[in-house]
């Protein structure tokens, strides 16, 4: 008889400590269990030894990391990020200034080899439309217009407007659109992640 409770009480034993171990590791990766240490996370985001540490997961394909506290996406590099306003922002409050027609001029000559007119005699300007503007705002980085003033030439029949058509620049005698942008004011910084990649914009 004391034999037999003997053995009983080293069977229980090792049943329990193998249940406790076996619910540390519910749902980690083999390879977790192998190393017979305890994981941070698991494929479905559950902190299977609930030490806290589940603080991060990859997601394949974004390239996101998921804060499981919060539940929030922090997305640093990747489309989604890029392709979502309310992530592709580093500062919604800064701006850029645009002071004059010539400083818009020689930005999209340099960024797009635009090649808009600078001689004094046919000189060229942006057109004062909202489609161009923007793009304007987006290649320098900026999510958006804040605001803007327009002018026209006296004599536009030897000068020239640029604009944006929607795939390209494209540039005609001013006294087609005699609409010139002067001052351009762009706000949203948008995270150079995504403006360096070209995912926000490019162009063409």
């Amino acid at each position: 008889m004391t034999y037999r409770l003997i053995i009983f009480s080293l069977f229980l034993g090792v049943s329990l400590t193998r249940c406790s171990q076996d619910n540390d590791f519910k749902g980690q990766s083999a390879a977790t269990k192998a190393s017979g240490t305890a994981g941070d996370t698991d494929a479905n985001g559950v902190d299977p030894n609930e030490d806290g540490n589940l603080s991060r997961n990859v997601v394949p394909g974004n390239e996101s990391i998921i804060d499981q506290t919060s539940g929030s996406v922090n997305v640093t590099t990747g489309q989604a990020d890029c392709n979502d306003a309310n992530r592709r922002i580093e500062d919604s409050n800064a701006t850029f200034v645009f002071n004059y027609n010539e400083d818009i001029r020689a930005f999209l000559n340099t960024k797009c080899n635009a090649q808009i007119p600078t001689a004094y005699y046919n000189a060229g300007g942006t057109r004062g439309d909202s489609a161009t503007q923007l793009k304007i705002c987006q290649l320098k980085g900026y999510e958006s217009v804040g605001s803007s003033t327009t002018w026209g030439y006296s004599s536009p029949g030897d000068n020239h407007v640029t604009w944006w058509d929607g795939s390209k620049f494209v540039t005609a005698s001013a006294s087609l659109h005699n609409n010139i942008t002067g001052n351009l004011v762009c706000k949203g910084l948008i995270k150079s992640a995504c403006h360096n990649s070209n995912q926000t914009v490019t162009c063409n």
